[in-house]
């Protein structure tokens, strides 16, 4: 039976440890990958909340104007929370509840409103794309790889889950299989924000070969 060896870093943007699970053939090649893996993953994170941003816009401004005490970002996420629980379960709504689940940590349950979400609109490859993100983050990665491969499969020209397949890929040590994923993300469009992303982690990749 191979041995593994855990590997944590800190995600920059939920302050939360995040453990992968590496073979220990392939400790080596992620001493290296080590410094760009907080980059890689801080910008895929950003990516993956395009849709969180409308909705934290309209909370700044619901805060903004109120002239009553400051709310505790906790407290402010379970509100958000509740407030879209209420929502009828449109593949919309329940791609937002996911999201927000995702940006409290909650992946299980981010999980699980995603698969809600496909349930009702099974070409939705950004919930493909967050679901195998959350999969990630629970130290899933294999899973991960399976819903992002599916979301591909539904659409083959979303170039975002090309790239966080390229990285899930090779945070798994299959450097090979990550070339290939990342390398399609940068024909795609190499110029767009994930295009150059996908180039700056496909070289360092390479490099490892």
């Amino acid at each position: 039976m191979m041995k593994f060896i855990p590997y944590s870093f800190f995600d920059i943007f939920s302050a939360k440890r995040v453990f992968l699970i590496m073979a220990s053939a392939n400790y080596k090649k992620w001493v290296i990958l080590a410094l760009f893996v907080l980059i890689a993953v801080s910008v895929i994170i950003v990516m993956a909340n395009s849709r969180k941003r409308a909705e934290k816009s309209r909370t700044q401004e619901t805060r903004q104007s109120s002239s009553g005490p400051v709310i505790d970002p906790l407290a402010e996420k379970n509100m958000a929370l509740d407030q879209i629980k209420e929502l009828p379960e449109t593949p919309e709504g329940l791609a937002s509840l996911g999201d927000q689940y995702f940006e409290a940590g909650r992946f299980k349950e981010a999980i699980d409103t995603y698969e809600k979400a496909i349930e009702l609109n099974p070409g939705d490859a950004d919930s493909y794309n967050d679901m195998g993100l959350s999969f990630h983050y629970m130290g899933k990665s294999e899973a991960a790889v399976e819903a992002m491969r599916k979301g591909v499969e539904v659409d083959p020209s979303f170039q975002r889950i090309r790239l966080s397949l390229g990285f899930v890929l090779a945070a798994l040590g299959k450097m090979e299989e990550s070339v290939a994923a990342l390398q399609k993300a940068v024909d795609m469009n190499p110029d767009s924000r994930e295009g150059i992303e996908a180039k700056r982690i496909l070289d360092m990749v390479k490099k490892d070969l």
